[in-house]
């Protein structure tokens, strides 16, 4: 009889040690996927300094005259920066679409949770929104020109962006490292 007793006490503790242990485990994975999460939004945010120095200065330059201008085909401004019968507008155009390729890439790990939004935000929010209002104009004359929904993602991401302010609860600073 006690060794019956003791034998169900000891199924009882492993069940429960079982458990606790699976919680444990479920936990650090967690933990894991959220820092993974920030990593990898830190890293990628950080890939956009290499990629803004293969963005010629003329581009960079002419990112604020196509916020303002209605682009169309008939426009001037299209004709000229964005002339597929030359190198150069070809080159314009193509380096436009890099920089609209990684924002709609972060824009979709983003919301597909793979990007930290909060590490993303406290790191580019001002450019992000930036780029998006003035490319707005270029992303939909493409629309128009592919019949296509073009970062449709980054979009998203940058219009809720600019109707909620950042107001994330700043962090203690660091502690001192022990000498």
């Amino acid at each position: 009889m006690i060794i019956e007793v003791i034998k169900v006490l000891l199924t009882v503790i492993s069940v429960l040690f079982a458990g606790v242990q699976i919680y444990f485990v479920s936990s650090n994975i967690k933990s894991n996927r959220e820092w993974n999460a920030k990593d990898m939004a830190f890293k990628y945010c950080m890939d956009y300094n290499n990629l803004i120095h293969t963005i010629s200065k003329k581009v960079k330059k002419e990112l604020n005259i196509i916020s303002i201008t209605e682009l169309n085909k008939d426009s001037v401004f299209y004709a000229e920066f964005f002339n597929l019968s030359t190198e150069e507008g070809i080159k314009n155009r193509d380096e436009i679409n890099k920089l609209l390729q990684y924002y709609e890439r972060l824009s979709v790990g983003i919301l597909c949770d793979y990007f930290d939004e909060e590490i993303v935000r406290r790191i580019m929010n001002r450019t992000f929104i930036i780029t998006y209002k003035n490319l707005r104009p270029y992303i939909l004359m493409r629309r128009g020109e592919t019949k296509s929904n073009i970062c449709t993602h980054f979009e998203r991401v940058a219009e809720s962006w600019i109707d909620t302010p950042l107001n994330y609860p700043q962090r203690n600073t660091p502690s001192k490292r022990k000498k």
